[in-house]
């Protein structure tokens, strides 16, 4: 049976309390979003803010099956993820629940607060309205219309030499990946 959203919020503060480095917590994401009705597949998108570097192996090799409990599949990106987030954990739990926890140093929480309008503070530090701004669609500006017309005859030139060539599958992914 699936655990309800306070169920795994009493999960997760039961691991904020055992866990004193974590001075910070924010949460981000559709569960933010005043815009958007909750349904069974919203996540729960948790940012833990920890001021020593030294703080983030602890939670690289942390058991969160013992903690949140049966795990389905875990995924922990590296690269750009953990370059921008110190610690990465994707975990989906057998109930179906969703966790993507991420623990980042406590100086980057202004960059934090300043990529999305939906990432809030739940726990230590200055609350702030969400919204769901940095989400919306903007129209764009003359010169970026101007530049995806320009683009867009730049690209059909590779297809059409693609199709010439009958090399469809340059031409296909040409007209797929490049816009």
């Amino acid at each position: 049976m699936k655990r309800t959203e306070s169920e795994m919020f009493t999960l997760i503060w039961q691991f904020v309390k055992k866990h004193p480095e974590i001075e910070i917590v924010g949460t981000e994401g559709s569960r933010n979003n005043p815009h958007v009705s909750p349904d069974e597949f919203q996540d729960f998108d948790i940012t833990f803010f920890v001021s020593r570097p030294s703080h983030l192996i602890k939670f690289r090799n942390l058991d969160y099956e013992e903690i949140f409990g049966e795990i389905t599949i875990f995924q922990s990106p590296s690269g750009i993820f953990e370059d921008d987030y110190g610690v990465v954990k994707m975990i989906q739990f057998t109930d179906g629940n969703r966790i993507d926890l991420k623990v980042r140093l406590l100086s980057s929480l202004s960059d934090y607060l300043n990529e999305d309008s939906l990432n809030h503070i739940v726990w230590g530090g200055e609350d702030r309205e969400t919204s769901d701004l940095t989400w919306r669609v903007k129209s764009p500006t003359q010169d970026e219309f101007l530049e995806c017309i320009n683009e867009f005859y730049w690209v059909a030139i590779y297809v059409a030499k693609g199709i010439k060539r009958n090399q469809l599958i340059y031409a296909n992914s040409t007209f797929e990946l490049i816009r």
